[in-house]
C-alpha cells in the first residue's frame, strides 16, 4: 500500500489522518494474567518506558500504555528468544533483549496485562 503514496504531499496527508484517528483501546485478551504483579515487574521498565507507559523519545522508547496485551507479550517473547533485537547496527534493539532476560517466562503476560491497563 505505501508504493501507492508516491509524493510527500501525499505521504504528509496521510500521517495527518492517521495522527487525527482518535486512540482505541482493545478489550483485554490474556484472561489469565494478572496486572497487580505486572505492576511491580514494570518497576524496571520505567527508566526508560516511563512510569505511566509513556515512551522516552530521547532514549527510543516507545509509549506502551494501553497497547494491546497480546501485542506486548509476544514481542516481549521475541526479544527473549533473540528473534528482536539481534540485527547488526541496531542501536536499541539489544538493550530490550537484555532487559526482557530478566523477566521471568511465567511473568510476560502479566507485564502485558499491567500495560495494557494503563491509560493512553
Amino acid at each position: 500500500m505505501s508504493f501507492q503514496v508516491r509524493d510527500e504531499a501525499q505521504r504528509e496527508a496521510v500521517a495527518r489522518y492517521v495522527s487525527e484517528l482518535p486512540p482505541v483501546t482493545n478489550p483485554a485478551t490474556l484472561v489469565d494474567a494478572d496486572p497487580a504483579a505486572g505492576e511491580q515487574i514494570f518497576a524496571m521498565c520505567i527508566a526508560c518506558h516511563g512510569p505511566k507507559g509513556e515512551g522516552n523519545q530521547a532514549v527510543n522508547a516507545p509509549p506502551l500504555a494501553g497497547a494491546d496485551d497480546w501485542y506486548v507479550a509476544l514481542q516481549l517473547r521475541k526479544f527473549r528468544s533473540g528473534i528482536r533485537g539481534a540485527v547488526p547496527g541496531d542501536a536499541i534493539g539489544p538493550t530490550m533483549a537484555a532487559m526482557s532476560m530478566a523477566v521471568q517466562p511465567d511473568m510476560v503476560d502479566d507485564i502485558a496485562a499491567y500495560v495494557h491497563s494503563l491509560p493512553r
